[in-house]
């Protein structure tokens, strides 16, 4: 059945332009150090305008024995206000600036609990859970509702250099832990928000081999420089060729065995790109042995990195915990993958109420495409690419890129783990000339999609809409094979969308766009519908947004206007 012209245009014609809790948070926590146990606390922090008193609120404890009666309470005495922007700390009477010393050592379980503040009247003012993957006790839609997917990875802080969970700014709370801290170095009764190292780049160079490169956290040991064509054990024992920059670079590794992860002590960002040379070795490992590490953005790794599974080879693995998006390169006895992987809140497996998502693959194989290869990774609201190989500074090389779930913010960070039966073997991550700095294309997805008679149709883009990207395309997946498809381009959202059921379309379709431009454009045999949209080199416009959203015309639906949508995607273009 052709649909006829005048519905085309009726549809068009009709979506074309129309006239238009408390303030104090736990704010920084650590339950578990490499000694004795002696450095944990709590700290509360004052992010409202005017102090409050905090006489006979406490800090209560869960585990296992009990989810609903606290196995142990720690109270603030009377006559205790906390002032606006102040800090509070509970804890071991070694940490520096405690407040309200309750012991010195084991004032917390390592493994999964739930660490509640609660007011004099006994509410909930806040909540973290930790170590989540262990899944020791169910949580309460409560308290889901204050913690969200919880911390899901392990954590240790390693003395003397101590690391604790930290809100990636201070105050800054979602209800969801996962995406409110990050592992960085501890900062008991002072301020989580570190300056800006953005834009950042480091070569290495000036420092000398063995000593740890500045403006790292670390959990076991230190992100080290290295010489990487001289052996330094046990920092670093299989060299390797220089990189294409030359010089000196990085490794992230513990000889004595097990995970290490690093961590750019750096304020936080949400659209973020990153480059550097990094170090392949694709050689399959033996029967049972393998290698995993990543590199990633706007997210945060736990002290151990425990291994992740993306290839889902080994069953249970699931304590990884990392957040944002990564390239995690594992190898095995079957050869080496590169992968790209929407960590989201930093669950893992079906237990994870959300869980990571692998985006993309590439295998390596040895000497054809391992050794040291550019990588590229940029994410944003709702979108992230990367590519590997290329040129330093551009968008080639194999691409890999897809939408990520939206609330990433986060640093850099790097981790490795291994199951080796000689540790000395190990191929750790080598990284050099990195290159960290804020992005500004980005693409967001929101609002919903209807059905056509093969599925949903689903709206993308060739890539981050930069400007002077002249092959810049965008799509529509999922439509029916040879059928036209409608796309509306505008400036502006349309508030409250537009309802089309008024004109004969299905439940629930709606317009969220207030169209400037509309173009016709059939699918092709795969039910794609392309239209290139190269994007002018012009820097005025970086920064602007543009809002696209797509209709496919199926004339199997039973609607007087039968059309399927997509949701509304959301173009800010960036140099």
């Amino acid at each position: 059945m052709q649909i006829p012209r005048s519905i085309l245009a009726a549809c068009a014609a009709f979506l074309a332009p129309v006239a238009a809790q408390s303030t104090v948070v736990i704010n920084e926590l650590s339950y578990d150090d490499n000694t004795t146990d002696d450095l944990e606390f709590v700290e509360l922090f004052n992010g409202g305008t005017g102090p409050v008193d905090i006489s006979g609120w406490s800090i209560q404890l869960f585990d296992q024995r009990s989810a609903t009666t606290p196995y142990t309470v720690y109270t603030v005495p009377g006559g205790t206000t906390l002032a606006s922007g102040g800090f509070y700390v509970i804890g071991s009477g070694l940490v520096p600036n405690v407040n309200l010393a309750v012991g010195f050592s084991d004032l917390f379980e390592n493994d999964m609990e739930v660490v509640e503040l609660r007011d004099g009247a006994s509410n909930v003012v806040d909540a973290v859970c930790y170590e989540v993957n262990k899944q020791l006790f169910p949580i309460s839609a409560a308290r889901r509702a204050q913690v969200g997917e919880g911390l899901w990875g392990n954590f240790v802080s390693v003395e003397p250099t101590d690391s604790s969970w930290s809100r990636l700014r201070d105050g800054r709370d979602t209800n969801n832990n996962g995406r409110d801290f990050r592992y960085v170095s501890s900062t008991p009764g002072t301020t989580n928000n570190w300056p800006s190292l953005q834009p950042y780049l480091e070569t290495f160079d000036q420092y000398t081999p063995g000593t740890a490169a500045p403006n790292y956290g670390q959990s076991f040991k230190p992100v080290t420089v290295i010489d990487p064509t001289q052996p330094s054990a046990p920092v670093f024992v299989n060299p390797i060729p220089a990189s294409p920059q030359g010089g000196n670079a990085v490794i992230c590794w513990d000889e004595v065995g097990g995970g290490n992860a690093g961590m750019l002590v750096s304020e936080v960002s949400t659209n973020t790109v990153l480059e550097c040379y990094a170090y392949f070795d694709a050689n399959p490992e033996p029967v049972g042995e393998y290698e995993t590490w990543s590199i990633g953005i706007q997210g945060s790794v736990p002290a151990f990195y425990n291994t992740p599974d993306p290839g889902g080879r080994f069953s249970g693995f699931v304590a990884n915990g990392c957040t944002g998006v990564s390239l995690t390169y594992q190898c095995t006895d079957q050869g080496g993958v590169l992968y790209l992987i929407d960590h989201n809140d930093g669950g893992w497996g079906p237990s994870a109420v959300t869980s990571a998502t692998v985006i993309a693959s590439i295998p390596l194989q040895a000497g054809v495409n391992d050794g040291w290869q550019r990588l590229r990774l940029q994410a944003g609201s709702g979108f992230a690419e990367a590519f590997f190989g290329g040129t330093f500074g551009q968008t080639d090389g194999v691409r890999m890129a897809g939408r990520i779930a939206p609330g990433g913010e986060g640093g850099l960070y790097i981790g490795y783990r291994e199951f080796l039966v000689t540790n000395s073997t190990a191929n750790p991550p080598i990284l050099d000339f990195v290159l960290l700095r804020p992005g500004q294309p980005d693409i967001t997805f929101s609002g919903a999609t209807t059905p056509n008679t093969v599925g949903r149709p689903a709206i993308g883009a060739s890539g981050m809409p930069t400007l002077g990207n002249a092959t810049f395309t965008v799509s529509t997946a999922n439509c029916v094979p040879a059928s036209p498809t409608l796309f509306l381009f505008g400036f502006l959202p349309q508030v409250p969308p537009l309802n089309l059921e008024l004109i004969g379309a299905q439940p629930g379709s709606r317009s969220y766009v207030v169209s400037t431009v509309s173009l016709a454009i059939g699918a092709n045999a795969s039910g794609v519908a392309s239209l290139p949209l190269a994007l002018p080199n012009t820097p005025v416009f970086a920064g602007g947004q543009l809002l696209v959203q797509a209709f496919n015309v199926d004339a199997g639906l039973a609607f007087f206007v039968p059309i399927a949508q997509t949701e509304l995607m959301t173009l800010t273009l960036g140099l």
